[in-house]
């Protein structure tokens, strides 16, 4: 069942609901607890409402991402660097290698 199929059944249901309730404010009379069980019956009501603006926003969403991405291929070549063009860098995960010769500060007392 799609989206729209489910928030189509979910009015189809409360509208059952409101009618329901209609019916047993009939029976019961306008009273406090018939009018709290209206005003929750209107709250699900409203809320099917916001979740079907959810619903399009989300759908609005998703068509955005869809989009392909254009994805620009590098040639990298396999020809041996110069060992000068790494001269003065770090190794990966090995720490500052540059930074092993140089004497650490004294401490102040």
């Amino acid at each position: 069942m799609n989206a729209t199929t489910t928030v189509e059944e979910l009015h189809r249901l409360i509208q059952e609901t409101l009618r329901c309730v209609a019916a047993l404010e009939a029976i019961h009379g306008h009273t406090t607890a018939m009018r709290r069980v209206a005003n929750n019956a209107k709250q699900i009501r409203n809320g099917i409402d916001r979740l079907e603006i959810d619903l399009a926003e989300l759908h609005e969403h998703t068509a955005s991402t869809r989009r392909p991405a254009t994805v620009e291929m590098v040639q990298i070549s396999d020809a041996g660097y110069d060992a000068d063009f790494w001269r003065g860098v770090d190794h990966e995960g090995v720490g500052a290698q540059s930074l092993a010769c140089v004497p650490a500060a004294p401490r102040r007392r």
